[in-house]
């Protein structure tokens, strides 16, 4: 689906308030599990860049 919406009216409508992120978002619970799974985004974000045919040397069997 297309925004028909332009950037600069969108910016125009845009008010002021006092919520935070905060209010939307357990930070704390986001940062623990970015902790928690940091290894494995790691090794996906290495198999990302490896090419079909080197894939299979990249796992330990």
């Amino acid at each position: 689906m297309k925004n028909t919406l332009s950037f600069e009216i969108f910016l125009s409508t845009l008010r002021a308030t006092n919520r935070d992120l905060g209010l939307f978002v357990d930070w704390q619970k986001c940062l623990a599990n970015k902790d928690r799974l940091s290894i494995s985004l790691n090794d996906f974000n290495l198999l990302l860049g490896v090419s079909k045919d080197s894939l299979r040397d990249c796992f330990a069997f």
